[in-house]
């Protein structure tokens, strides 16, 4: 005998603002009650008619063919999507550093960049220390999403500063972060030229730069000849941090350090010199030679 195969459909229902509604949709087939899932369905409503992203909200409902007395079709299987743009353009990110507020909390951070490498981004979530983690809507109390925001690196190193950002936290290594941007002299810098003795105590000249982060903090790299970015820091630019850590080196090396002339040299690849760009803001250069 033979067996009549069943022919399940489904139908799309669509959040109007007010309730779900499948005005104007139809029924469409498919191979069985499972074919249809949730992915499926985000990756084909996830833009709007001009192709930006949006939000998708809906009711999916299958039916296997039959009808119950009153004509409708009766549905054997249905679930809803509530699928956020931004959390998922969040959830793409890393976070750096964040700032929990009384209503909300600010994050800054990285996401994959459309081709290759990386952008920075910050976003403000709702929710802080004081709660208030849903936002009224048309449609009651909802925690909604906002899509990360791009910003240049300057904007980036400044809020993660800001945000208190641990310096000696290696986690995430900041200046390994903006190493691309350095290379490609994307932020503007105060330059100095210092010098270095080699392994055979042949004397050169090392570009060095400085940027301002904020009103505390100053970020510090060079360029060994034009080679590339060496030697990145980013310390606070009070009077004493730098030259004690200057001393510090000297001592390791085994040799003093003349603060005032700022003459010391070593044939480690140590060097420490007061910079004349700098010295109104209170803080050196401190140049380690890589090998």
């Amino acid at each position: 005998m033979k067996t009549e195969k069943t022919t399940y459909a489904y139908l799309i229902s669509h959040w109007n603002g007010c309730s779900y509604s499948s005005d104007g949709e139809e029924w469409v087939d498919i191979d069985g009650p499972d074919g249809i899932c949730e992915d499926e369905l985000i990756g084909v409503y996830r833009t709007d008619a001009d192709g930006e992203p949006c939000d998708v909200r809906l009711i999916c409902e299958v039916t296997d063919g039959t009808e119950d007395e009153y004509g409708q079709a009766v549905i054997t299987r249905q679930f809803e999507i509530d699928w956020s743009t931004g959390e998922d353009s969040q959830d793409e990110c890393t976070i750096i550093a964040s700032d929990e507020g009384e209503y909300d909390t600010s994050y800054v951070g990285t996401r994959p960049a459309r081709y290759s490498g990386f952008e920075y981004v910050k976003w403000t979530n709702n929710g802080g220390i004081r709660g208030a983690h849903d936002r009224m809507t048309n449609d009651g109390w909802r925690e909604t999403y906002d899509a990360p925001e791009e910003v240049d690196a300057e904007e980036f190193l400044r809020l993660v500063l800001d945000y208190g950002y641990d310096l000696d936290d290696d986690e995430h290594d900041l200046c390994s972060l903006i190493a691309d941007t350095l290379r490609n002299g994307e932020l503007d810098s105060e330059t100095d030229t210092a010098y270095a003795l080699d392994g055979t105590e042949g004397l050169f000249s090392i570009e060095a730069h400085g940027h301002r982060i904020g009103s505390r903090h100053v970020l510090l790299w060079t360029d060994c000849d034009g080679a590339g970015v060496d030697d990145v820091t980013i310390r606070d630019w009070s009077d004493d941090c730098i030259t004690e850590y200057a001393e510090e080196i000297a001592s390791n090396v085994g040799e003093a350090v003349d603060v005032e002339s700022g003459g010391h040299y070593s044939n480690l690849g140590h060097q420490y010199q007061p910079s004349r760009g700098y010295d109104r803001d209170g803080y050196e250069i401190i140049i380690k030679r890589r090998n």
